[in-house]
């Protein structure tokens, strides 16, 4: 009795093991097409703002200490320019980026 109770066990344990878990969400992708939306993130989170190439942008800028942007370079460029939003003090950030054409993506970030 002890033994099938242990092989009984066990195949449980191999059949939880093989069992396929679908794919670590990755951080949220934001795009100049958001630009008017709010974004919720929270803290200890962080989203990724990808700008397409073929346009020159600026640097952007946060209206508050709520997020924290960092540049990601690459050594081969991947066709976008990006950024790491991170979510660090509750509160408001507008996040504003300007074209060289002159054109704005301003983003709402909410940190509760």
């Amino acid at each position: 009795m002890r033994r099938v109770l242990v092989t009984a066990v066990f195949a449980g344990f191999l059949v939880l093991a093989a069992t396929p878990v679908g794919p670590a969400a990755g951080p949220r992708v934001v795009t100049e097409r958001d630009t008017g939306k709010t974004i919720v993130l929270h803290r200890g989170t962080s989203a990724s703002l990808r700008l397409r190439n073929g346009s020159i942008w600026g640097e952007p800028h946060a209206s508050s200490d709520a997020i924290e942007l960092t540049q990601v370079f690459y050594f081969r460029d991947p066709g976008f320019t990006e950024w790491t939003v991170d979510a660090v003090a509750r509160g408001k950030a507008v996040l504003t980026v300007t074209r060289q054409s002159g054109a704005r993506v301003r983003i709402t970030f909410r940190v509760p």
